[in-house]
């Protein structure tokens, strides 16, 4: 299993080849580790839908939650 430290790297690295090739980087990070642990999704998706949310994020949103999974 590879953490956080990994990620941070590996971003690091990519991001650094494309700023010294001359283009611009942006990065967006979001920690959802415990954003949406006790919301019932689909009333989430259909909130959404309802603030006419882009259909891409919508499905992706749908895909991580659909194969997101915890254990203890």
């Amino acid at each position: 299993m590879v953490g956080c430290n990994f990620a941070i790297r590996a971003v690091r690295s990519i991001v650094d080849k494309i700023v010294q090739g001359g283009s611009t980087a942006n990065v967006c990070a979001l920690d959802m580790s415990k954003a949406f642990d006790r919301v019932n999704h689909y009333e989430l998706y259909l909130k959404l839908m309802k603030r006419e949310t882009p259909n891409g994020l919508l499905e992706l949103l749908v895909s991580w939650f659909s194969e997101c999974y915890s254990c203890v």
